[in-house]
This record gives C-alpha cells, structure tokens and sequence, in this order.
C-alpha cells in the first residue's frame, strides 16, 4: 500500500520558505518522517490509521471525509506536519548524499549558512513544531467525544504508540556546581563524580 501523505507538496511550499524548486523526493522524504516520527505519536495508532483509511478512501474513490476529520486535518494536523517537515528538511537541504562522500550542497548565488546557523535554524523549526504538536494535542483533549479513538486504543499490542499528551520537549539542566568562567584545560574524574 502506498504512503498516504497528510499533506502535499505544494502545502508544504506555500506554508513554509522552502524555495519552490527543491527537488521533489526531500519534500516527500520529510513528509513521511515527519509523520511517522512526530505526528503518528501524537495521535495515536487508532486514530492515525482511522485518518490515514479516511484520506486514502478520498484520494482513491472520492469518499468524503468527514467534517470532524477534515478540521482536525485542516486546522491543527496540517500546520502542525509543515512545521515538522521543515525540520526534517533543515539538514538534507544543506548536504547531498553521493556514493563517494556527503557534500555541502553550493549555489553560485547565495552563501552557505554555517552550522550553527543550521542548529539555530533546527531550533527553531522544533519550536515552531512543538507550539503546533501542543495545540494539536490540546484540540483532541478538548474534544474526545468527537475524536473516540484518540483516547482509546482498541486492539492494543506491542506495536501500538498512545499519544502523547505533553509535546514540547527541552534541554536537561544538570546544576551549576562548577566555576564555568575556570574550567581547566583538562576534568579530573574522581570516584564518581567528575570535578573542574
């Protein structure tokens, strides 16, 4: 069975700053990790796969989507997917997997960000994903009589993700023992704890 994408490529073009003449297969490659990674664990097994059987049954016989369906698609799954497509594509648009090497991808008319410029970049693409993955989040809790199979997972086994209900994730602050501005060239380990 073919990938049923949530979005297309020209919603990710006209939703985002991607340049309109990416090539084709990063746009789909994206979209489809983005799904599977980032969007399936918001939504659940059953409820990703009743939308997935949904929109395929649109695309392939016309079937209309119903309208509780078609919102969650429009408002909070759509924006939510571009915001996370672009993350995904924040890397492979700068490198060019070759069969001798990875390249750094060039234009005669433009100058290449660093990489830290792409971390900032990646940073804030997560951000922006995690605003629209929360509201997404917050929309199903709100309304779980509309969306039954958001909460419940029928059939459950070992291959079933629940969704998540908390999607903002964040650096871990490990405490500030040591005099940052004095570190030594080198960290001693001692016992079990390292000390500067």
């Amino acid at each position: 069975m073919a990938q049923v994408l949530f979005i297309s490529e020209e919603t990710l073009k006209e939703n985002s700053v991607v340049s309109a003449n990416v090539d084709p297969k990063l746009f789909r490659s994206a979209i489809t990790d983005a799904q599977d990674m980032y969007l399936l664990p918001i939504l659940g097994t059953n409820l990703y796969n009743d939308l997935v059987t949904s929109v395929s049954g649109f695309a392939v016989s016309g079937t209309p989507i119903s309208v509780p369906y078609q919102t969650l698609l429009d408002t909070y799954i759509r924006p939510c997917l571009v915001k996370y497509s672009l993350f995904r594509m924040v890397i492979t648009l700068s490198y060019k997997f070759q069969n001798k090497n990875v390249g750094v991808k060039s234009s005669e008319f433009s100058q290449q960000a660093g990489y830290s410029d792409l971390t900032k970049l990646k940073e804030q693409s997560l951000n922006d994903a995690e605003v629209y993955a929360e509201r997404l989040s917050n929309f199903l809790l709100a309304n779980n009589a509309t969306y039954p199979k958001y909460l419940t997972q029928e059939n459950a086994n070992i291959a079933t993700i629940f969704p998540n209900k908390n999607n903002y994730t964040n650096g871990m602050f490990l405490g500030d023992d040591c005099d940052c501005d004095n570190i030594p060239a080198r960290i001693k380990y001692s016992g079990n704890t390292f000390r500067c």
